[in-house]
């Protein structure tokens, strides 16, 4: 409840800061804007604490999102040459680079497995 309450005030929190007499910005923007961000993770976690997310497809993306972080930032940038901007694009967009990341995530998860078998063999 304190939490919900929290929640509600620092959504709100310009309007409460502006009735109270702070026009600072850099108070409201800046403190009051990374104090909702904390209450905000706090809220989330409390809220997702009850729930169970583990299934297979969670698993498998678990297994390769260190590859998936590191590769989906160059199939943005040269996937971003063929896509023009517009609603139905962005969206095109964002589904072919999210698989595009997820194979190629797989298949170099897959080669550095057989890697870290030759390594271990040749030890």
């Amino acid at each position: 409840v304190t939490f919900s309450i929290l929640m509600y005030a620092f959504h709100h929190y310009e309007a409460i800061m502006k009735n109270i007499g702070i026009t600072n910005k850099y108070v409201y923007y800046g403190i009051v804007g990374n104090l909702c961000t904390m209450v905000f993770v706090v809220y989330f976690l409390l809220l997702t604490n009850k729930f169970n997310f583990s299934n297979k497809y969670l698993d498998f993306l678990g297994n390769i999102s260190f590859e998936i972080y590191m590769l989906y930032g160059l199939v943005m940038h040269y996937l971003g040459k063929f896509f023009i901007s517009s609603p139905v694009n962005d969206v095109i967009y964002m589904v072919v680079v999210l698989l595009v990341s997820i194979i190629f995530a797989y298949l170099i998860k897959q080669l550095i497995i057989v890697i870290e078998k030759k390594l271990i063999k040749a030890v």
